[in-house]
């Protein structure tokens, strides 16, 4: 009797669970985006909570130079690494959201800065110095950010670099990128590069690779709901063999699985001697396809795509000075997704 009485009370139970949802079930959003911010949520992940407090220590620090509690608040090179990268993707995710349509094409301002941060005595490094790094990185985002003219441009990334050690001060980079959306090309051919502009060598300043990465960004998700700012922090740069980037040769294809005239690669490739070559509306959407697989097949485990650098360069053998051809490489971003709670 005591099985059938527990059997009956779990299915009341049951019963009961589901008139609730069903009532709730208007408030809820049982999509996979609603699904990724659960599991953002989850309440062993004080990610947040160790930002506000990098936040409250340089708010502190700057208010009180002189304060000798602040000797104790070291950080370790990795740990200076993280804290001014996530504090900067925390906060610029936040104050300059997306704004522009759901179904977007982007195109990509990308700048770099550089700073040196002092290592004290045991090879740490101090609050205070983190607090002037930070400082000096975001200086130089907000004037980017003031220099892009357009009215829905928006925070993509800033991924702090290590560039070494020497003289006791760590060397650090910072990678920046800010969209400015909804901006739309005529469907037509573009030079491979060198911002030749179209195929008829108009529209100059951009070029196919600039196409790519305005095409590749309707692929990128500008979550909104539910309500709330997404950010990444660990953000990895993807290096792929002694060149540091995914080069044409990396991605090969056999010849007759190539539907452009180029090279056999998934990449675009081209020798030198036939010149600024035009890709077509075809060329150029094969291989925005191709790129988009290549990111995804390369994501490490827990992270994905923030954005991929489609870089357009000639190419040049040692000690030889004409070019050996043009090509396309990319350079991909990741990171881990996180869901802002606090506003």
């Amino acid at each position: 009797m005591k099985r059938i009485t527990g059997v009956i009370l779990l299915l009341l139970a049951i019963i009961y669970t589901q008139s609730c949802k069903k009532e709730q079930s208007k408030m809820q959003d049982n999509s996979i985006t609603n699904s990724k911010t659960q599991m953002l949520r989850t309440e062993d992940d004080n990610t947040e909570s160790k930002i506000i407090k990098f936040f409250e220590r340089m708010r502190f620090v700057r208010e009180n130079p002189n304060y000798e509690g602040a000797e104790s608040w070291n950080y370790t090179k990795d740990s200076t690494i993280w804290y001014i990268e996530s504090a900067l993707n925390y906060k610029y995710a936040f104050r300059w959201q997306y704004s522009g349509n759901t179904e977007h094409s982007d195109m990509y301002n990308i700048d770099s800065s550089f700073i040196s941060v002092s290592a004290n005595s045991n090879g740490d490094f101090n609050i205070i110095a983190l607090q002037t790094s930070f400082d000096a990185f975001e200086a130089s985002l907000k004037a980017q950010y003031a220099s892009i003219e357009n009215d829905n441009k928006f925070f993509v990334i800033s991924d702090i670099l290590d560039r070494g050690f020497d003289n006791n001060k760590l060397e650090l980079k910072q990678f920046s990128v800010i969209g400015k959306a909804d901006i739309t090309f005529p469907s037509f051919g573009w030079v491979w590069g060198l911002n030749y502009g179209n195929c008829m060598f108009s529209i100059l300043g951009i070029d196919a690779a600039d196409i790519m990465e305005n095409n590749l960004s309707g692929s990128r998700p500008n979550l909104t709901s539910p309500t709330g700012v997404y950010y990444y922090d660990d953000i990895d740069i993807l290096h792929l063999g002694t060149d540091g980037y995914i080069i044409p040769m990396a991605v090969g294809i056999p010849a007759n699985q190539n539907p452009t005239a180029f090279s056999n690669f998934k990449l675009f490739r081209n020798p030198y001697s036939a010149g600024d070559v035009c890709l077509s509306v075809a060329d150029i959407n094969w291989y925005t396809n191709n790129t988009l697989t290549i990111e995804n097949s390369y994501a490490p485990i827990g992270k994905q795509i923030v954005f991929d650098d489609v870089i357009d360069e000639r190419y040049y053998s040692n000690g030889i000075a004409t070019p050996i051809f043009n090509r396309h490489k990319l350079q991909p971003y990741y990171g881990v997704l996180k869901f802002r709670e606090r506003i």
